[in-house]
């Protein structure tokens, strides 16, 4: 009520709850629980639907303020521009300025890699076994099949095939 009625600008009150339950998702410690806004929420959906625009890549905090890459797919952008899984990135361009994923935080970071289809991602990431290489990168993003299905023949057995699953998503019983 205090802040109400002395605040010297007007309060977004849909922007404020949606902090107040991100907060309380935050707070409760589960670091599964995460609470959505519609477009967050949309975007994940986007996600899980096998076809997405992008530049191809698989995304996790690396736990050190960074963006880990664990996988890049076949065929993508990423993949044609020369990232790797194990890369890191560390700065991304956000609002026109080349910003520290430190200072965004994983998840407003690694939204800004989102985009359309014919806009560039640009980012810089750390590699290399101590990742003191820095490699700049500026991709176009395009649309991307995502394979959560792979294969190969055991390197030991040459009877056994390996079959690995990555996640489930619309695409994934036709791979």
């Amino acid at each position: 009520e205090v802040l109400d009625e002395y605040y010297l600008y007007d309060i977004d009150e849909d922007l404020l709850s949606d902090y107040i339950l991100k907060g309380y998702m935050y707070g409760i410690g589960d670091n599964y629980a995460e609470y959505f806004t519609k477009e967050e929420f949309d975007a994940l959906m986007s996600d899980t639907n096998a076809e997405m625009v992008g530049i191809g890549i698989s995304v996790a905090s690396d736990g050190n303020d960074g963006i880990l890459i664990i996988s890049v797919f076949p065929n993508s952008p990423a993949q044609k521009a020369g990232v790797m899984p194990g890369d890191v990135v560390t700065h991304i361009m956000a609002d026109g300025e080349m910003t520290a994923v430190s200072s965004l935080g994983f998840t407003v970071a690694s939204n800004h890699m989102r985009g359309e289809a014919g806009t560039k991602c640009e980012f810089i990431v750390a590699r290399g076994e101590d990742l003191s290489e820095s490699v700049e990168f500026s991709i176009e993003r395009g649309k991307i099949t995502e394979y959560t299905v792979t294969h190969r023949v055991h390197t030991l057995d040459k009877k056994i095939g390996v079959i690995a699953i990555s996640s489930f998503d619309k695409e994934t019983p036709n791979q």
